[in-house]
């Protein structure tokens, strides 16, 4: 399944998305796997103010349920870009562009620091269906409007977390 949704924006439709209907849809991509993407796209968490992450947050991130594209609106809502987020963010430039096409995972301080710059929860740049899967397509530069980017790649999660195991039938 194509993780890297392209979907259409219209000034007049207050959601960036089109469905796109079973036809045209391609057939490699079921119809249970199509909601599970929907859900992510829609299932953005209203935003909590930052606090200390607790278990749970720190189990979403380890197991890979970060979701780039939520990265990508959090940052581009607050107005936050250029090599000043990574240092923020305790990473070097250009990590931060690709937590955002989903290469590189965040380690978990990197993490929590992300989520204190947006003044957010680690929990909101999360979603409990995203689930880290290999994307041959992924873009080389941060895209548009028009591609939300809703996982990362097995082997970066992998890299960062150790143990995991992820790969990429994991769900």
């Amino acid at each position: 399944m194509t993780l890297v949704l392209k979907f259409l924006r219209k000034r007049t439709r207050p959601t960036p998305y089109l469905p796109v209907s079973a036809h045209d849809r391609p057939a490699a991509v079921s119809e249970s796997e199509h909601e599970r993407c929907r859900n992510i796209l829609f299932g953005i968490p209203a935003p909590e103010p930052f606090a200390q992450p607790d278990d749970g947050e720190r189990e979403l991130w380890r197991t890979g349920k970060l979701v780039p594209w939520y990265i990508t609106r959090r940052l581009d809502s607050g107005r936050h870009n250029g090599p000043e987020v990574d240092i923020a963010c305790d990473a070097e430039e250009p990590a931060v562009d690709n937590w955002e096409l989903g290469r590189l995972y965040p380690n978990w301080g990197q993490t929590v620091a992300l989520a204190r710059l947006l003044n957010v929860r680690v929990r909101n740049l999360t979603h409990p269906e995203a689930h880290p899967h290999h994307q041959p397509e992924r873009p080389v530069r941060r895209p548009g409007r028009h591609i939300a980017i809703l996982s990362f790649e097995p082997s970066a999660v992998q890299a960062v977390c150790g143990g995991l195991h992820v790969t990429e039938g994991d769900n």
